[in-house]
């Protein structure tokens, strides 16, 4: 009978850990389903720019048309037929072009066609006027408006990826974001985990920082900013310098944390240069830890792969060699629970590792960007 209640609760904690392994895999499968979407969103932008070129281009053309003289009507036009093919704007390629369509629907300008056509017609000089008398301010606004949806399609894997924390995201702030160039990313931990700028934090209100989101950013960056540098980028028309607007001196979070942000960033700024905080260590989570008085599962594996470490998997614990199992750290729950210390295997992880800590232990070495106890 002991022996069948022992195989039970085997079976059981081979589930539990078979369950931890899937979860992790789905957490991978995230990963990867963000970086093909930053893929095709590069893809997306470089289509969008080479509309944009032939948009500004043809619209120059069309412009030229209306502000030539009299006496250069005929620069459209070139002796032979190989030269005429070479001035001649295609008409399927208006039909497909947003801007200049706009353009050309305009009542006035409908007997307009091409650049060809304007030359060849037989009262060019009346085409000409009844051109130039348009009304220009709306065709201006129109090829504006489409220029600035071309803006919005820019590369997120280059420049400054801005994560919003704790600041509610209005039109006017996406405006700011979107007219200074940056790439607004998503408010999640995925996210978090690609920022290389962070404002978390304005004059009312104050850092929450010991949040997955933040944990994730202060692995991966040291601009962590004021509100005001965004505001005072856009005031100037170009982005500022950080280091002036770091959040160094919300008092009441780092009281409420018990820690330093200043210190914080130039430690990390010293840990990623050789890895991140937890480089070289790998990292054991027990069973029931997530969810326990601590994030999901996947959250508690993204904070520790933002600090750069690995992840260590319950069927991987007996192939490790006697450096790794040194290097090797087991998280408990806070305050860990006999549950989790009695499993032979771990408990001997534990024993030649570094031993338990708990998840306490981790967010504020994270939030600290030291190791503390190790």
């Amino acid at each position: 009978d002991q022996l069948k209640k022992d195989a039970a609760v085997i079976d059981v904690d081979g589930l539990k850990h078979q369950i931890v392994e899937k979860e992790e895999d789905v957490l991978e499968l995230r990963t990867e389903r963000e970086s093909l979407q930053n893929e095709l969103s590069i893809l997306k932008n470089e289509l969008h720019n080479i509309t944009n070129e032939l948009e500004k281009k043809h619209r120059n053309q069309i412009f030229t048309i209306a502000t030539s003289s009299k006496g250069q009507e005929t620069s459209y036009t070139r002796q032979g037929s190989e030269s005429s093919k070479d001035t001649e704007l295609s008409r399927d390629y208006i039909d497909s072009d947003p801007c200049l369509s706009e353009i050309l629907s305009t009542p006035r300008l409908q007997t307009i066609h091409t650049p060809s056509e304007v030359a060849t017609d037989p009262r060019p000089s009346s085409l000409l006027s009844s051109f130039n008398s348009v009304e220009t301010s709306d065709i201006t606004k129109s090829c504006q408006q489409h220029e600035k949806k071309a803006k919005t399609f820019r590369d997120p894997s280059s420049g400054i990826r801005l994560l919003i924390l704790n600041v509610p995201i209005t039109d006017a702030i996406e405006d700011m974001v979107d007219e200074l160039g940056m790439w607004l990313v998503d408010n999640t931990i995925i996210g978090a985990s690609t920022a290389t700028h962070v404002i978390a934090g304005d004059n009312s209100t104050s850092l929450r920082a010991r949040t997955p989101k933040f944990m994730i950013a202060i692995s991966r960056t040291s601009n962590i900013l004021h509100m005001d540098w965004l505001t005072n980028s856009y005031a100037e028309k170009r982005v500022l310098d950080c280091q002036k607007y770091r959040l160094i001196n919300d008092t009441v979070a780092e009281k409420t944390y018990n820690f330093s942000m200043l210190n914080s960033l130039e430690e990390g700024e010293k840990r990623r240069n050789k890895g991140g905080l937890l480089n070289g260590w790998n990292i054991y989570i027990c069973e029931g830890v997530a969810g326990n008085k601590a994030p999901k599962q996947e959250e508690l594996l993204l904070i520790i792969k933002a600090a750069g470490g690995n992840i260590l998997k319950y069927p991987d614990i007996n192939s490790l060699g006697k450096e790794d199992q040194a290097k090797s750290i087991v998280l408990t729950s806070t305050p860990a629970t006999s549950e989790q210390k009695k499993d032979p295997k771990v408990s001997r992880l534990a024993r030649f590792g570094k031993g338990y800590f708990t998840t306490s232990w981790l967010f504020d070495c994270i939030i600290n960007q030291q190791l503390k106890g190790n």
